[in-house]
């Protein structure tokens, strides 16, 4: 498979690992994680990073090889 969608939409912005977890609240080798689909991502963080890029949950996790964990 390609690459996530989130890890396209941050080097097309042009911010590093670091800028992106530091405004979503979460370490750079959490997001890293996100990115590669070795860590789930709760429904907060998955909020908070579509917030920061400015796109709908559907366009951050389209054609991504994570999956999103809704929890409550």
């Amino acid at each position: 498979m390609g690459e996530s969608r989130l890890r396209m939409l941050r080097i097309q912005k042009g911010f590093s690992l670091e800028e992106v977890s530091k405004q979503v609240g979460i370490s750079a080798g959490y997001l890293s994680q996100i990115e590669s689909g070795k860590r789930q991502v709760n429904a907060l963080i998955s909020e908070k990073i579509a917030q920061f890029f400015n796109v709908s949950l559907d366009d951050l996790f389209e054609a991504t090889r994570y999956k999103a964990v809704w929890d409550h």
